[in-house]
């Protein structure tokens, strides 16, 4: 960063493409790096993925309504999704969910707030690290570093 420091552009610093990507399939393993011109990447090519109620996402939307209930203090749901080929998610990511609350017994008080963690994982990895009272997933921390997803299932 001499370029900035010490005002020394010699190094061709201010010439390289403004986004730096890693391409990985884990924390800890690179496949590739490259450059890139705007984030997020005009060429992105976003893809709707359905929850469904087999705890699956699906390129089709149903056609009836259907539910996953879970317990609140010690339940989750989870869902899974096979990619047919290798697969780079790069860009943001969005998730709509319509949720609602629901009192355990007859009689109880329907609680009025709820707290809702998503994280991406990639296969092998069912762990979540606690970084700064946030929860991240050891295997994806930066919306900038892409992870390749050999074709199988990611959760």
């Amino acid at each position: 960063m001499d370029c900035f420091l010490k005002d020394d552009t010699s190094s061709g610093f201010l010439d390289t493409p403004p986004v730096r990507l890693e391409v990985r399939s884990s924390l800890d393993e690179i496949h590739d790096v490259r450059y890139e011109n705007e984030w997020p990447i005009a060429r992105t090519v976003y893809r709707k993925l359905h929850l469904t109620d087999q705890r699956c996402l699906s390129l089709e939307e149903s056609r009836t309504p259907a539910e996953v209930a879970y317990k609140a203090l010690k339940g989750k749901a989870e869902f899974q999704h096979t990619f047919p080929k290798d697969t780079e998610l790069s860009g943001y990511m969005k998730l709509r969910v319509w949720v609602e609350t629901r009192s355990g017994k007859a009689g109880q008080e329907t609680p009025d707030d709820m707290g809702l963690f998503m994280t991406l994982l990639e296969p092998g990895i069912k762990k979540c690290k606690t970084i700064s009272n946030k929860a991240y997933s050891s295997a994806k921390r930066c919306s900038a570093s892409p992870f390749s997803f050999p074709s199988g299932k990611a959760s």
